[in-house]
């Protein structure tokens, strides 16, 4: 008897020595996936906050550490802010999704769906860990296919965080117009006295907002005054013929409707005098050439209509003589001279 007894109780204290071992074992086997699940949700702790249609917290774990070596998931835990939510359809992007961390600047991804945003934030989350901070920037990278979901070359792009390059600004082109002009200058440099001279010609602008050139190119005659001799009948007639070129580079302010330019001038042409009530009276020729600068006045009442008023100073590049003797002096252009005019001008 003493034999079955210590028998008996030896066989109950086998029987719950097993069933400690058992409940261990099923214990241990228990925690497996506790823990793998908590090596998973080491990588992306912090915050999740996501629409209600989106997967749970768990999927959104288990995406980011099948993305991730177990070096990263293990020794670059980081605490990373995960959020998705839903905006009005733009696009066909119906859901907007960031992810951050207390050390970096959170990134932003777009997508039609939940699950497609989430896809993007892992990726991006897996690509900053991989890649050291000292590392360069990454060329765009060929489109992929990550869990069904495939990253069209601009999604590509932007999770590279290549910059994209911008396009030039196009330059503006000027708008050349060109036109018929009829003009009038009043000087007394030419002549013995004030003396009215028109002309006509052609006129070249071009239109830009930063600056307008105005070009013209003309003909005048002028002169028709007349010099006399005290105490004598005799008098002296003079007529002029020149081209005359006229350049304005600028307009201030080039789009007002009313502008002020700075021009530069140049004549070329010939003066003629004649005697009148003298002996043997003739008709001399001479070179005239002049440079100068001047101001104009502009406005367009209409649209093809230019009108513009003009003051300028002429300095005479050549200074021809003219006398009835030698000792008397009918004309000789002074070294400065004043000019005024006013001319309209059709453009087209």
């Amino acid at each position: 008897m003493p034999r079955a007894r210590n028998g008996f109780c030896g066989g109950r204290r086998r029987a719950h020595g097993l069933a400690s071992s058992g409940l261990m074992l099923t214990a241990l086997l228990l925690t497996l996936p506790v823990r793998a699940e908590s090596a998973a949700a080491s990588v992306a702790r912090g915050e999740y906050h996501v629409a209600r249609e989106c997967p749970a917290r768990s999927a959104w774990d288990r995406a980011l550490a099948a993305r991730l070596p177990r070096s990263s998931a293990e020794q670059r835990t980081r605490a990373l802010t995960v959020e998705v939510r839903r905006e009005p359809a733009r696009s066909g992007a119906d859901y907007v999704g960031t992810v951050g961390a207390p050390s970096a600047r959170s990134r932003e991804v777009r997508g039609s769906s939940c699950a497609e945003v989430l896809e993007a934030l892992a990726l991006i989350v897996a690509l900053g860990l991989e890649q050291p901070d000292s590392a360069p920037e990454p060329l765009p990278p060929e489109p992929q296919k990550v869990s069904g979901w495939e990253l069209s070359p601009e999604q590509a792009l932007a999770l590279s965080e290549v910059p994209r390059p911008t396009p030039a600004a196009p330059q503006a082109r000027a708008r050349v117009r060109i036109g018929l002009a009829a003009f009038v200058l009043s000087e007394a440099i030419a002549s013995p006295g004030p003396s009215w001279n028109y002309g006509v010609g052609a006129i070249v602008r071009a239109e830009r907002s930063d600056w307008q050139p105005w070009l013209l190119a003309g003909v005048y005659r002028g002169g028709s005054a007349s010099a006399r001799i005290r105490g004598a009948t005799a008098t002296a007639h003079f007529e002029r013929w020149a081209a005359q070129a006229v350049a304005c580079p600028l307009r201030f302010p080039a789009r007002a409707p009313i502008g002020l330019r700075p021009c530069l001038d140049l004549d070329l042409g010939h003066i003629t005098g004649r005697g009148l009530g003298v002996d043997r009276p003739r008709e001399p020729t001479a070179l005239w050439a002049s440079t100068g600068a001047e101001l104009r006045l502009d406005g367009s009442p209409w649209r093809a209509l230019e009108l513009s008023a003009m003051l300028g100073a002429v300095v005479p590049l050549s200074r021809p003589r003219f006398y009835f003797r030698p000792g008397v002096t009918a004309l000789e252009p002074p070294v400065l001279g004043l000019r005024a005019g006013a001319l309209a001008n059709l453009s087209f």
